[in-house]
């Protein structure tokens, strides 16, 4: 009866004109409707070919897409979230031409767009939740596509995500209720903060880096291409997000 909650089924993920199908557990997919901004999830039976699967089997999730050749395996619930994730990130890169991946936080203020750029471990999580929490519109938590011939950006819809436990700028338990837990990450339940809808297109008014010690730092007009860059992520790199 067990394995009966695991049994696969075809879905249908659409975003203002984006499209991935994916096979999973339905459970699975109920998850990714509570968590997901702007994606609609609909049974698809008549799909045999996902772009993205997820399967449980001996205690074991396995995750894979057709634009990503490495097979996740997770035990934990959560983390395999994460990476269904990252090859969702990875095939809508397949749907937009000349769009790039980029490893960011960004978040609006008085409708002006900002982009926060970062090594990894500097803060970004952490200051994007401070932002979310102050009621400002979150655009990107950790992945954002860029398409630079154009000079535009594209939202995901992903959730914020958090190491656990949840904590505040002053180390106190936070929100606790507003995420879904997992062993080591949590991820934001939908509508519990202001995440943009996937496929929303956007212009960028200001780049920030933070620095290792996790101060902010404004991006001259004239570096912001070359920083950009450098803050593209390729697929040896994706599994470090």
């Amino acid at each position: 009866m067990t394995q009966d909650r695991h049994l696969l089924k075809n879905w249908q993920l659409t975003a203002n004109g984006w499209r991935i199908s994916m096979r999973c557990p339905t459970y699975f997919a109920a998850l990714l409707a509570d968590t997901l901004a702007g994606w609609s999830i609909t049974n698809d039976e008549a799909n045999t070919k996902p772009d993205v699967s997820i399967s449980f089997h001996d205690g074991e999730y396995t995750i894979g897409g057709k634009c990503y050749d490495t097979h996740f395996r997770q035990t934990d619930l959560i983390s395999a979230l994460n990476d269904t994730f990252i090859c969702m990130a990875y095939h809508t890169l397949t749907l937009v031409e000349g769009a790039r991946l980029l490893h960011c936080a960004a978040y609006s203020i008085n409708d002006h767009c900002n982009i926060v750029v970062g090594a990894k471990n500097t803060g970004k999580s952490t200051f994007i939740y401070e932002k979310a929490r102050q009621g400002h519109r979150i655009a990107a938590d950790d992945l954002l596509l860029w398409l630079p011939k154009r000079g535009l950006f594209k939202t995901l819809g992903l959730p914020i995500r958090m190491r656990r436990p949840v904590l505040k700028v002053d180390g106190e338990l936070a929100d606790n209720d507003k995420f879904y837990p997992g062993e080591n990450i949590a991820y934001s339940k939908l509508r519990s903060f202001d995440v943009v809808d996937a496929n929303t297109t956007f212009h960028l008014d200001r780049l920030w880096r933070l620095n290792d010690e996790r101060m902010l730092r404004k991006v001259p007009l004239l570096r912001t291409f070359k920083v950009l860059q450098q803050n593209t992520i390729s697929t040896s790199d994706i599994a470090l997000t």
